[in-house]
């Protein structure tokens, strides 16, 4: 999988090499078969720019559904977690209906081991 770079940094990175370049106007570099020279780093990095103010853009758009998906998403597992009690009540903790409501069934439950007594560290 492709490793995700943040824009933001990597910007910052290009403002230095980008003045570097315009400074010195017959410095050039091929990368993978494409010539780079100071204009082309600054087009590159506009590019980056006006992409990244598009995703920042559906980003804000984006918010209030998340926001709205997480809240029901709560409301819901507070219902469950609710759901969950009434049927360990009804049906009692040890049932089937118990652990397929995601319970785990009382019998098999780890029994709380012995608690030993901490020695005082000698140094």
């Amino acid at each position: 999988m492709a490793t995700i770079i943040d824009p933001s940094n990597i910007r910052d990175e290009a403002v230095e090499i980008i003045k570097i370049f315009q400074r010195t106007a017959d410095l050039k570099m091929k990368v993978e078969s494409e010539f780079y020279a100071a204009t082309d780093l600054e087009a590159l990095d506009l590019a980056v720019a006006a992409a990244d103010k598009a995703v920042d853009a559906k980003r804000a758009e984006l918010a209030p559904l998340l926001n709205a998906r997480n809240q029901q998403a709560g409301q819901l597992n507070a219902v469950l977690v609710q759901a969950r009690k009434v049927i360990a009540g009804y049906f009692g903790e040890d049932s089937n209906e118990y652990e397929l409501a995601g319970g785990t069934r009382k019998s098999e439950r780890k029994s709380p081991g012995r608690r030993l007594a901490t020695k005082p560290v000698t140094v």
